[in-house]
């Protein structure tokens, strides 16, 4: 149930912060969840969200979401 709550804070998270921010505290939030440590599931999820922001951005041509926090002119 509480992985469940993780993943439905992540798509509430992910309009106003972004693709990358809520990512990274989802995966420390599971890893921890699931017996880990905190920053290697914070290190681990970093790593994750980037690299799959860049193969949505790169390697699909595809823009993830930047966050309303995040986005920059009028």
């Amino acid at each position: 149930m509480a992985t469940v709550a993780v993943l439905l804070l992540l798509a509430a998270l992910i309009p106003p912060l972004g693709f990358i921010p809520p990512t990274v505290l989802a995966t420390g939030v599971l890893a921890k969840l699931f017996g880990g440590k905190w920053m290697p599931g914070l290190a681990v999820g970093l790593v994750l969200s980037l690299s799959l922001y860049g193969l949505f951005a790169l390697g699909f041509g595809l823009e993830l979401p930047m966050g309303e926090l995040f986005r920059r002119g009028p």
